[in-house]
């Protein structure tokens, strides 16, 4: 068997990529098979709202995807705006969050990787959060005294001072500091960006130009 050709899937809001095999046959034949939505996801439809992130994490038992968004029921089960899918199921959350979730980024501070949820809400699992929580595999916490306002991107990256979480959106402050819509988190403190953008940071990647 050979891969040919990447195939979507869907997931009422949410486009995936997944490589389609195709037989050497095939291949050599006519070119590739043809592409095709096929429903991966459970039950139409999916989710009964937006999926505004989607992150694989490894909690223990092998990577498995979460979503989050506007949802609060994924297949047939209710859920706190974001949810886990093993592969064959949609899983909650505990008690999920009190808001719409923007981002999702994995990021180790010390204690083993951890899914870092970023959104409008200020709760997580019934526990105050501001806009910002961590999801072990097993419980959530808050991350360093709240970011204070919305968190709309998250992002993993070594500056050169070590591993750090980069968290934007639209706040004016996190963890104490006086952080204005971008900040910086190394697992212990919270830090400011010098001259950091003076309006809402919607997206962050982390991209070597060379």
């Amino acid at each position: 068997m050979t891969i040919c050709l990447h195939h979507l899937l869907r997931l009422t809001s949410v486009v995936l990529l997944s490589a389609l095999a195709a037989s050497s046959a095939e291949a050599q034949g006519s070119g590739c098979s043809a592409s095709s939505w096929i429903p991966t996801f459970g039950s139409t439809p999916g989710v009964d709202d937006r999926v505004l992130a989607l992150q694989t994490f490894d909690a223990g038992n092998g990577p498995e995807l979460y979503a989050g968004g506007d949802f609060t029921v994924a297949g047939s089960t209710q859920v706190g705006h974001v949810a886990r899918w093993d592969g064959f199921a949609w899983h909650a959350l505990p008690n999920g969050v009190n808001g719409v979730v923007t981002a999702l980024a994995v990021f180790d501070d010390g204690s083993g990787p951890a899914l870092y949820v970023g959104g409008s809400f200020n709760s997580a699992g019934g526990i105050p959060t501001g806009g910002l929580a961590r999801w072990n595999g097993t419980a959530w916490s808050s991350v360093g005294g709240f970011v204070q306002g919305n968190v709309q991107a998250i992002a993993a990256y070594n500056d050169g001072s070590g591993p750090a979480l980069f968290v934007g959106g639209l706040f004016n402050g996190a963890g104490g500091t006086g952080a204005q819509n971008l900040a910086r988190w190394n697992g212990t403190s919270w830090s400011e960006i010098t001259n950091g953008p003076n309006g809402t940071v919607r997206c962050l990647v982390v991209h070597d130009d060379g």
